[in-house]
């Protein structure tokens, strides 16, 4: 049996890639692809806007960020921006920048992306030129060429969801539309337009808990002595070093389950781990506090997991910086409240 290319072993082993070709959650994985790079624009301070529109299997995602760099060649004179869309690399990015982020666990690639595309056409500007090329099925169908000159930015990637790998699957608007609400939470600043949704979260995760209160029933005021009420203010604080961009949030009086979410790098941290260890012993140890809802987002550079699926954090050597990170704020809170 002949040996497949990266480009065939793609479209033939689907599920070695994605997880899943006959689900809204494998159909998520491809398309995420595009939507995570505009979230790395992002956090290198390249882009503030991200624009997805769907109809049906056609998808549309736009950014304002710096752009695929088309206009640099490899030793073997090779565009680096087609290099992105159609081969791997032995690197967490292809030009090898941190930190990288997935908001669902599974992360395929742009290469992936464009193999399972019936079409895929990605207009750039980069360094005052418009860039375009087209592939289908992952197959290029000319070279990246110069369209337009100017003062431009950001890039658009224009695709229509594979048929023959998907069986006729569309993208669900709703599904679509909660996932990127929760991107602007995990990225406070990040202006998010889908269809004709806005989403913005300056405050982030403490924006969650606000949005969850209002429809969980959780109280939000607390019974003063004198007949009075006062509001229940959200805990939340953020910080950044050299390791990690961290922020938290958390509410509510002391119960005895605490709700807990966990995210890192992007994605849900369903089996939780060292940031959410580090999370729940700064409130034990701290201020001896159990809020009804609690959530942690951590960004590294090099995150480390205990599988491929990325949904457990092990970085065990992390967790004293981590609640050393939240410990003052959380006190500061707990004697103001």
């Amino acid at each position: 049996m002949p040996w497949l290319s990266d480009l065939e072993h793609i479209r033939q082993r689907v599920g070695m890639y994605i997880g899943d070709s006959t689900t809204q959650r494998g159909l998520h994985v491809v398309l995420f692809e595009a939507i995570d790079n505009a979230m790395d624009q992002f956090l290198r301070k390249d882009a503030s806007e991200l624009i997805v529109e769907v109809d049906g299997n056609h998808v549309v995602v736009s950014d304002d960020g710096a752009g695929y760099p088309f206009d640099l060649r490899d030793a073997a004179n090779a565009s680096l921006g087609e290099q992105y869309l159609t081969t791997f690399h032995n690197k967490n990015t292809a030009d090898d920048h941190s930190p990288h982020v997935h908001c669902v666990t599974i992360g395929c690639g742009l290469f992936c992306l464009n193999a399972l595309t019936e079409s895929l056409i990605v207009s750039s500007w980069r360094n005052g030129e418009r860039w375009r090329q087209e592939f289908s099925r992952g197959v290029r169908l000319g070279p990246p060429c110069v369209i337009e000159s100017g003062s431009g930015r950001g890039t658009i990637v224009d695709f229509v969801i594979d048929s023959q790998i998907f069986n006729g699957l569309q993208v669900d608007p709703l599904q679509l539309s909660d996932r990127l609400k929760l991107c602007s939470y995990l990225f406070p600043g990040l202006s998010i337009r889908f269809q004709q949704e806005q989403f913005c979260a300056t405050a982030g995760l403490a924006d969650m808990l606000r949005d969850r209160m209002t429809t969980s029933g959780v109280p939000r005021f607390r019974s003063l002595s004198n007949s009075q009420w006062k509001e229940i203010p959200v805990f939340h604080t953020h910080s950044e070093n050299s390791d990690f961009r961290l922020q938290v949030a958390a509410y509510g009086e002391t119960t005895d389950e605490t709700i807990w979410e966990a995210f890192a790098n992007g994605a849900r941290s369903v089996e939780e781990g060292t940031h959410r260890t580090a999370f729940d012993q700064a409130l034990v140890d701290h201020v001896g506090w159990r809020p009804e809802i609690a959530t942690i987002s951590v960004i590294m550079k090099k995150p480390q997991f205990s599988g491929p699926t990325r949904t457990r954090l092990d970085m065990p050597e992390l967790k004293d910086s981590l609640e050393a990170a939240i410990a003052p704020a959380l006190i500061a809170y707990c004697k103001q409240n």
